[in-house]
């Protein structure tokens, strides 16, 4: 089996940190809003992916994330060592900012695709643009009404879902090109809905059960889930993966690489 010296994980909140035991919409307000994402940062699939590797592990996925800001961030770091917080207040597991890492494997947890990001020349950042009115409540910005009004009239005449989805297919291209280039394995999955199926790319594939919801391409993790938990499958909102769905990912990652084919 291949070893790495470093797992890069990177995604929306799928992928940020596991939700406790319940899956309810009171446990997603303590995790998101009390502080309570410090308590189980450590049991996250990365970081329980590179105790099995002996290895490093760094998460960088944020809550709310659009494939926009995942590709943009992962780069960033992967190229420049760039970090949108600072470290070591970033996600990690063992990870030493000042040694060189050699042997590299990236896992991007897609997120959905109608998801976006704009950079504000304001607060010199970039800003969450997923759905309209949704600028206007970004905190310390002194122009919100001018920002609801071009939040609504991007989603009205700027927003198309096929473009949307044409634009994550060439990220996926070019983001897996540089990363051949650098000699990085990179995988991606679906966290929670459907994304474009491009060829010769990796994707972790999961059990041929694991379909339904979301399609038959075995590709989402929201659909495995489903596949052992009656009460996931059962649920009428987006319910996040718990402490217990990240260890079964982390355990079913091990095995399949052990299994992948790196002949890439």
């Amino acid at each position: 089996m291949k070893t790495y010296d470093l797992i890069v994980t990177n995604g929306c909140s799928f992928v940020s940190f596991p939700f406790l035991t319940f899956r309810t919409k009171s446990e997603h307000k303590i995790i998101h809003e009390k502080g309570g994402a410090s308590l189980v940062n450590d049991l996250q699939f990365g970081m329980l992916l590179a105790k099995k590797f002996d290895c490093a592990s760094i998460n960088l996925a944020k809550n709310g994330s659009s494939n926009e800001r995942i590709f943009r961030t992962t780069f960033n770091f992967l190229n420049y060592k760039k970090f949108s917080i600072p470290f070591p207040k970033v996600k990690s597991y063992q990870y030493d900012d000042k040694k060189d890492y050699q042997n590299i494997l990236c896992i991007i947890g897609l997120s959905d695709f109608m998801r976006g990001e704009i950079y504000n020349s304001e607060s010199k950042r970039y800003l969450r643009n997923n759905s309209p009115g949704q600028l206007a409540k970004t905190k310390k910005l002194q122009f919100s009404k001018g920002i609801e009004k071009f939040s609504k009239t991007y989603f009205t005449y700027f927003h198309d879902k096929d473009e949307k989805k044409k634009i994550t297919e060439r990220n996926m291209i070019l983001f897996d090109s540089y990363c051949k280039t650098k000699n990085i394995d990179l995988f991606y999955f679906s966290s929670f809905t459907d994304n474009p199926i491009v060829d010769g790319l990796n994707y972790i594939k999961f059990p041929k059960d694991s379909i339904g919801y979301y399609g038959d391409d075995r590709l989402c993790w929201s659909d495995y889930i489903r596949t052992y938990c009656d009460e996931y499958a059962n649920k009428t909102w987006s319910s996040h993966p718990t402490i217990d769905d990240h260890n079964i990912f982390a355990n079913y990652l091990f095995d399949y690489f052990k299994d992948v084919n790196y002949e890439m």
